[in-house]
């Protein structure tokens, strides 16, 4: 299953010498997408939404598991498992 989420990092909502971040999590589909094509395409909604909410300056960034071998080995093996469809 993959999971919605994003980070929001914004210096406008710090105190000014440290990053103010908050999670928002996917409340239309909480237990996550059977692929990641759906994964991807919510996030952009996501992100569309956030955008109005979270003034400039901002930017995008969108994590591909399969580019990060750091997050790849925190996975066990069930979870590898699940992430590439076995």
């Amino acid at each position: 299953m993959f999971k919605a989420m994003l980070l929001v990092c914004s210096l406008v909502h710090g105190s000014g010498d440290e990053k103010s971040c908050f999670e928002l999590h996917d409340l239309e589909a909480p237990n996550g997408y059977n692929t990641i094509e759906k994964c991807m395409g919510r996030i952009h909604e996501m992100v569309d939404m956030t955008r109005v909410m979270v003034p400039f300056p901002y930017k995008v960034k969108y994590l591909d598991p399969f580019d990060d071998p750091s997050y790849l080995e925190t996975l066990s093996d069930y979870e590898l498992e699940e992430l590439i469809g076995g």
